[in-house]
């Protein structure tokens, strides 16, 4: 979708490398794509803080007052427009790829 290229005509030109390439990089952020790396890394911390407030428990025989979210745990963070610039020069970088290696016009 960011290409602006049918899904059909980009498996024309795929090749087998390049194919087995994404699949890796898919295999690495998931699904969802690095915008939800940061919801699992949240889980992630959550988990590890439930499991230090149980041993903490069991120890002293105090369970917190307060229980944390996975909200409390996600990155705050804004976006501004620099990142949207930085993706449509990064859109335009593999548009120029594209062109060079696969045959893809403006």
């Amino acid at each position: 979708l960011s290409l602006g290229i049918p899904v059909e005509e980009l498996q024309d030109r795929i090749t087998a490398r390049e194919y087995q390439s994404w699949k890796r990089y898919k295999m690495v952020v998931g699904p969802f794509g690095m915008e939800r790396v940061d919801y699992s890394t949240a889980s992630i911390v959550q988990a590890i803080h439930e499991l230090s407030n149980t041993i903490i428990a069991v120890n002293t025989g105090k369970m917190p007052e307060q229980q944390l979210t996975l909200e409390d745990f996600l990155l705050r963070f804004k976006r501004i427009v620099e990142d949207l610039e930085t993706e449509k020069q990064e859109v335009n970088n593999i548009k120029a790829l594209l062109a060079r290696y696969g045959g893809y016009k403006n």
